[in-house]
């Protein structure tokens, strides 16, 4: 083949070109790659917290019988039964049951393996003639940290 117009033969150019993409290739994968490796991360850990989520908005039904209950009788309910509670089931929630003045959400063991059978705790404390809520660990929550509802990540 005939040399370009600078002397250069035309295969040692397609040459230089195919090593030129290659390099392209690269700085895009690592540009593009790296980037989107981070989003999805973030993307999963809300997704989680939303999951985990639904189980804050069914342990408010439970919340409110159990501070009903404490007004009508000075004293926290021990189970269901003693609060007139009959638990709540949801998408990502196996269940939400009362035990010793607690709101006890268990997570379902069909969604992701880092919440599946975890508890978010409420702990109802009296409080002056109203009820004070705590669900951080000391209540006995297991759930991890990052995927409880903001009240809960102290």
């Amino acid at each position: 083949m005939p040399p370009n117009a600078f002397g250069v033969p035309r295969e040692r150019k397609a040459a230089r070109r195919s090593g030129c993409r290659s390099v392209t290739w690269l700085m895009m994968l690592m540009v593009l790659g790296i980037p989107s490796v981070i989003a999805w991360r973030a993307y999963r850990t809300i997704e989680l917290r939303s999951e985990a989520a639904e189980g804050e908005a069914l342990a408010q039904p439970a919340k409110a019988l159990v501070e009903a209950y404490y007004a009508r009788h000075a004293m926290l309910p021990l189970d269901d039964g003693q609060a007139g509670y009959h638990g709540a089931k949801g998408s990502f929630v196996a269940g939400v049951t009362i035990r010793d003045g607690k709101v006890v959400v268990t997570y379902a063991a069909r969604i992701d393996e880092r919440i599946a059978g975890e508890k978010l705790v409420y702990a109802a404390r009296p409080d002056g003639g109203k009820v004070a809520w705590s669900c951080g660990s000391e209540a006995g929550t297991t759930l991890d940290q990052r995927y409880r509802p903001a009240g809960c990540r102290r």
